[in-house]
């Protein structure tokens, strides 16, 4: 799975660390949505919002990137 990152400063280590975020394989989800007539959609959806948030690459809290 691809993974984004950035630096933001984490509240439990009290630094500014290398946080990151799981990404979603965009191009994998649109041809299960071709492939299924839309079907896949909603799953593409639900997926897309639950993958988790941005976390420290230290301490593996979370981190909200402002």
């Amino acid at each position: 799975m691809a993974v984004s990152e950035s630096s933001g400063f984490c509240k439990h280590c009290q630094k500014r660390r290398l946080i990151s975020r799981p990404r979603a394989s965009h191009v994998f989800h649109l041809i299960l949505s071709v492939i299924t007539v839309g079907l896949w959609l909603p799953i593409w959806f639900l997926h897309s919002i639950r993958i988790g948030g941005w976390r420290c690459r230290e301490c593996g809290s979370k981190v909200r990137l402002s």
